[in-house]
C-alpha cells in the first residue's frame, strides 16, 4: 500500500479550513477533511468563525461541504448520520 492510500484510510485532519487547505483538498483528500474551529481560543477562528468558514468554503460542490462540515466526522466516529439533517 502506497503511504497516501494508508493516510487517506487512517487520518483525518481537524482543521480551520483556510483557503489554503481547501485550495489542496485533493491532494489532502477530502474524506481526510474535517472542520474543527477550536472555538473560543485566540488561535481558532472565534469571533469570526462563521464568516471565514463561508469564505473558506465558498464555490465548493455541496457534497464536499457537507463533508467537511460533517459527514467525514460522522462516518468516522460511527455517528447516526440522518441525526444532522434537517
Amino acid at each position: 500500500m502506497k503511504p497516501s492510500e494508508y493516510f487517506r484510510r487512517n487520518v483525518k485532519l481537524g482543521s480551520f479550513l483556510t483557503r489554503r487547505e481547501i485550495e489542496q483538498r485533493y491532494e489532502i483528500g477530502v474524506e481526510c477533511l474535517t472542520w474543527a474551529p477550536d472555538s473560543p481560543h485566540p488561535e481558532g477562528l472565534w469571533p469570526e468563525t462563521l464568516d471565514r468558514t463561508v469564505d473558506a468554503l465558498k464555490g465548493l460542490p455541496e457534497p464536499e461541504i457537507a463533508a467537511v462540515l460533517g459527514e467525514t466526522a460522522a462516518t468516522f466516529y460511527g455517528f447516526e448520520k440522518s441525526l444532522f439533517r434537517e
